[in-house]
This record gives C-alpha cells, sequence and structure tokens, in this order.
C-alpha cells in the first residue's frame, strides 16, 4: 500500500500519475467536520501525501497536462446539482481557475487530453424531468403541469391541492395542479433539496447547503423564517409526520435513519440499524404516522438457496416504528423498482416497477407483491 486517508466518504476517482512518473493524484470527497473535495498528491519516492487543493464543491476525474505543470478537472457546483464546469489547477501551487462558464453539464468522470495536449474530450450531459399529474387508475389521462424544467427534484402535496417542489437548480416553488400559477418560494436561497410539507401546511422541512454542510432546515409556508433543525454535516431525505410534530431524515454519509422534533429544541436521535441503500433513498412515513418505510442495503451478501439475484442480496424494504425503530416488516426489493410511497389507506406500499422497457405500478403488503393491469 502506497499511502491511505482517513474520512474518505463513498467514493473516489481514478488515480493520475505525473508524466515524470513521480507523483499521483487522486481526489476524495469528505464529511467529517465539514463538506468539502479534495485533490491530493501522493510522492512516489516516500508515499508522502499533500492537499494540493480543495473546495466545497465536487472535484472530479483529475488529468494533467503534459508539461506537468498543472491538472484539468470537471468541478459540480453543489449549489447547481452538481454541474460540472471544467478547470484548470495549477500544480504544485493548487491555484484554481475556470476555463468554462456555459449552460453546459461536464460529468465528473469523462474528463480526458490527447497526448499532446492539445484537445480535450469530455462528456456532457443534459437531464430535463416534468411534474406529471395522472387520475387515480387511469394513467393514460396523464397531464403535464411543467416543461422543460432541468431535474425537478422531490414534491410534496399541499392541503389545498398545490404542488411543493424543488428545481434542479435547488429553488422551493409551489405550482397550482393545473400547472398554473407557480410561485417561487425561495428568490435568493439556492442549494435546497427534498421539500416536505408538515401537517396542517404551516411549515415546510427540506434539506439545504450553508456553510459547507447539508443540514436539515425548516421555514414557514411561503420560504420565510428558515431555521436550522438539525446541525448536520450531511442529513438528506427529510420526510414531515403526517401530525407535523416529527422530521424524519437520513444521516450521511453512513444513511442512518434519525428523527428530530419540528421545533428542533431536543439533539436528533437514530431510530433504525440498518443504514439506506444509497443518498437517494427516501424515507417515508405512514398516513399514521406511527411507521417508517424506506429501502436498507442488505445485512449479509449471503445469497439464499433459490434466491432470483444470484451472487448478491437484494436490497430490502423496512418498516420500522417511529417510536422504537422496532421492525416490523421486511421485503426484498425488486432490483428494478422505485422509490416506495405508502397507499392512502396505510395497509400497503406502492411504487413503480419496470419490467421489459415498460413502467408498472404494484403494492406490497405483508404478503405479497401483486401487480396492476395499467402501464404508463
Amino acid at each position: 500500500m502506497l499511502a491511505t486517508r482517513p474520512y474518505l466518504d463513498f467514493f473516489t476517482f481514478s488515480p493520475a500519475w505525473s508524466p515524470d512518473g513521480k507523483t499521483i493524484v487522486f481526489t476524495t470527497p469528505e464529511s467529517s467536520k465539514s463538506i468539502r473535495s479534495v485533490l491530493w498528491a501522493v510522492s512516489l519516492s516516500d508515499g508522502s501525501v499533500r492537499e494540493i487543493y480543495s473546495t466545497p464543491n465536487r472535484v472530479g476525474r483529475p488529468h494533467w497536462l503534459p508539461d506537468g505543470r498543472g491538472l484539468l478537472a470537471s468541478i459540480g457546483n453543489i449549489n447547481e446539482n452538481l454541474r460540472g464546469q471544467l478547470w484548470f489547477i495549477s500544480y504544485p501551487k493548487g491555484e484554481a481557475r475556470r476555463l468554462t462558464n456555459d449552460l453546459m453539464d461536464y460529468k465528473l468522470w469523462s474528463l480526458d487530453l490527447t497526448q499532446d495536449g492539445r484537445t480535450l474530450v469530455s462528456t456532457a450531459g443534459t437531464r430535463v424531468s416534468d411534474l406529471w399529474i395522472t387520475p387515480a387508475g387511469d394513467a393514460r389521462k396523464a397531464k403535464q403541469v411543467t416543461r422543460s424544467d432541468h431535474a425537478v427534484g422531490r414534491f410534496s402535496w399541499t392541503p389545498d391541492g398545490r404542488i411543493l417542489f424543488a428545481s434542479g437548480g435547488g429553488s422551493l416553488s409551489i405550482l397550482n395542479s393545473d400547472g398554473s400559477t407557480r410561485t417561487l418560494l425561495t428568490t435568493t436561497d439556492r442549494g435546497i433539496w427534498d421539500p416536505s410539507l408538515c401537517g396542517d401546511g404551516s411549515y415546510i422541512v427540506y434539506s439545504a447547503y450553508r456553510e459547507q454542510k447539508l443540514g436539515i432546515w425548516r421555514a414557514a409556508a411561503d420560504g420565510s423564517n428558515p431555521i436550522r433543525i438539525a446541525d448536520e454535516t450531511v442529513a438528506v431525505s427529510p420526510q414531515c409526520s403526517p401530525d407535523g410534530k416529527w422530521v424524519i431524515y437520513f444521516r450521511g454519509p453512513s444513511l442512518t435513519p434519525m428523527r428530530v422534533t419540528i421545533t428542533g429544541e431536543k439533539p436528533p436521535e437514530a431510530i433504525g440499524q440498518s443504514r439506506a441503500t444509497w443518498i437517494g433513498a427516501v424515507l417515508a412515513f405512514s398516513p399514521d404516522g406511527k411507521r417508517i418505510a424506506y429501502l436498507a442495503a442488505p445485512e449479509s451478501p449471503v445469497v439464499n438457496p433459490g434466491s432470483p439475484f444470484p451472487g448478491s442480496r437484494p436490497n430490502q424494504l423496512k418498516v420500522i416504528a417511529l417510536d422504537s425503530g422496532t421492525p416490523l416488516h421486511e421485503f426484498d426489493w425488486p432490483a428494478s423498482a422505485g422509490q416506495p410511497r405508502w397507499a392512502p389507506s396505510g395497509e400497503a406500499i406502492d411504487y413503480v416497477l419496470t419490467q421489459r422497457r415498460f413502467q408498472h405500478l404494484a403494492t406490497e403488503t405483508n404478503r405479497r407483491t401483486a401487480e396492476t393491469d395499467h402501464e404508463f
């Protein structure tokens, strides 16, 4: 082993050898005390590690210039859904200079250079997602209510039938269900995700990036008076209880289920032992507010005989009690299934299941999974 680094979260990008073969650089995301991404340099002669450059944003795969005077990398802006732009980082000083300033999203893993250093290639992506509304049981009557929004995030219904949602740019809006009268709630603040409306609609809770931390915040229904109720380094996927008293979320990078009061007066506490499958996973309150469902990583890699998932165990749908975290139900979760949502009765969980390029609505109960007849 040449070198190690503590506090590494998630994954690192491929290391890059310097042209003279004396140095290896690599990037890591870290969240021990604050969120940051670091470009490190390792000396091949003695294994020493030196920090070259750090930023709250996400530094992608680095690539050396042929003369060794610096590196190129795509850096994703955390306030813009990690939309990547190309940067030059000098070596050994670590001074960063932005090269592109456009509307493209240069992917963090795909930058490369020709051998002479005169031409670079990178993959640029565009992600557009919109909200659609359909009557229950008849997806053929689906109606599109937003257009050309860049990565609409999670949404929440208001008591009067409007839709609260976060855009890909990290701002909150409320929209009439017919697509009219969209109201922007956060005119200056960005870096906001995963909004959830509380109880009677008096409060909104969401995950917000502030001071190099991704904590849980509460605001009035019109977006005013924001207050941090969970001071975490990484906290995602907040959901408010139906009675408006509790907020549940995942603490990262371990993705442990947590709960905190809506006032934030008491410290958050863990409510489950199994970590979530990925940082985009969702915690879902049951309609009665007493149970929580979420997707958890398998606790053991051992495959049961006859398992339809050869080589590994499937993810698990966990249902636990809010008060104690006691496991109530557990199901194997299909690999092609979407996020779980409780049925209005509270006796089943609905999800989207993709099979043979078609998406089906399916229901999970404590007995078995049953697909409905329609597709959309």
